[in-house]
């Protein structure tokens, strides 16, 4: 597991900001609660029409506990007018499109 594995970037714009937050390595396990913390503590400090991006491309495992932390960033999100892309590799997306979370959250893979 990296020790570095939830990285943001933010960039501001003119009227909107963008926000990227990298998570790398599984999202899994005894992980989810800590990263559930962390992320609803990040789309708590952002305003309003704020475009978020949650990098997965190098996520290497992901659980049904791991789905379901991203269902819940997106609901929280979405509560906050908070838009939500989520950018993954080929095979997070296949696990995400499967389920058919792609016809409900911006899921792109790259």
């Amino acid at each position: 597991m990296n020790d570095k594995s939830l990285e943001e970037n933010r960039e501001k714009g003119s009227s909107s900001q963008n926000e990227t937050i990298k998570l790398t390595g599984e999202i899994a396990g005894e992980r989810i609660q800590q990263l559930e913390t962390e992320l609803l503590e990040k789309v708590n400090n952002l305003s309003e029409n704020t475009a978020m991006s949650l990098d997965l491309k190098e996520v290497q495992r992901i659980d049904s506990k791991g789905v379901a932390l991203i269902v819940g960033l997106f609901k929280e999100c979405t509560l906050k007018k908070i838009s939500l892309t989520v950018i993954t590799s080929s095979d997070t997306y296949r696990i995400l499109s499967q389920i058919k979370l792609d016809r409900v959250i911006n899921i792109k893979k790259e």
